[in-house]
């Protein structure tokens, strides 16, 4: 149920943003960055009170002002029924953002769907060499795997590989890996690995998806170079964070900002 939902909202994001995958990486950051800030932007101009949200904007400037000339004259009481005034005033504020949330998480769920299966790596372009990995079960140290020749694509080191390298990244598999160059461009399609009698798939996509895709005992990998904005900002392992997001991160902010800003949206 949650495949056929995540391949729903792939396929809305293809058909509104897939234009976007003809882009650089910032191009395309900046492209869905933009497309966040305005679809936050338009939820809130639709579904709150823009004159409520000023009337209480100015309230709270005008309490603020009152509330230092209460206090230099030590009027205690005074500065008590301020405070509860900005109070009560902080409780209309927040009571008008839960509905542009609710109409917003839709289009950002999809966008956001969209983004992290497009962007977080470069496109495979021709002439780029790199590394196809398949990881197998300790059990088949020695075999050999194959990797079915596809259009477009070279095998600089063979289609044929064997199993015996110990992967350093799952320490319980082998792996079997492939030197693969682009010739001719590599459009969305399947790397497709034949061992045992059994087929297993990799999907390539043109956004350069990277995929951890799992298929069976096998699971495959397809190492291509992270996206980062401008070329220098990195990811943050830590928190989990792939340097796309952190780009996305470092443009939604500023761009939301500014477009309140310009449209004068509260």
């Amino acid at each position: 149920m949650i495949d056929r939902i995540e391949e729903g909202m792939m396929g809305v994001g293809d058909f509104l943003l897939g234009w976007l995958m003809g882009w650089p990486s910032d191009g395309r950051l900046l492209g869905v960055a933009l497309g966040s800030a305005l679809i936050l932007l338009v939820a809130r101009a639709w579904t709150t009170d823009q004159g409520l949200l000023r009337r209480c904007r100015d309230d709270k400037v005008r309490l603020k002002q009152m509330m230092k000339v209460a206090k230099a004259g030590g009027e205690v009481a005074v500065m008590k029924r301020y405070r509860a005034t900005l109070g009560m005033i902080a409780i209309k504020q927040m009571r008008e953002e839960f509905l542009p949330l609710l109409v917003a998480i839709v289009p950002l769920g999809i966008l956001a769907t969209w983004a992290v299966h497009r962007l977080e790596f470069q496109r495979w372009s021709v002439g780029e060499t790199v590394e196809f990995a398949a990881f197998f079960p300790r059990s088949c140290e020695g075999q050999v795997t194959y990797l079915i020749p596809r259009v477009g694509v070279k095998a600089e080191s063979g289609w044929v590989a064997e199993i015996s390298e110990l992967s350093p990244k799952e320490g319980n598999r082998l792996v079997a890996k492939w030197r693969l160059t682009g010739e001719a461009g590599v459009e969305s399609g399947d790397l497709v690995i034949r061992h045992g009698g059994k087929s297993f798939f990799h999907p390539v996509t043109v956004g350069g998806q990277k995929g951890g895709v799992a298929m069976g005992e096998v699971g495959t990998e397809l190492f291509l170079k992270p996206v980062q904005l401008f070329g220098m900002v990195p990811g943050v392992p830590w928190l989990h964070l792939p340097g796309w997001m952190v780009g996305y991160l470092l443009l939604i902010v500023p761009l939301t900002f500014l477009l309140k800003r310009l449209f004068r949206v509260l």
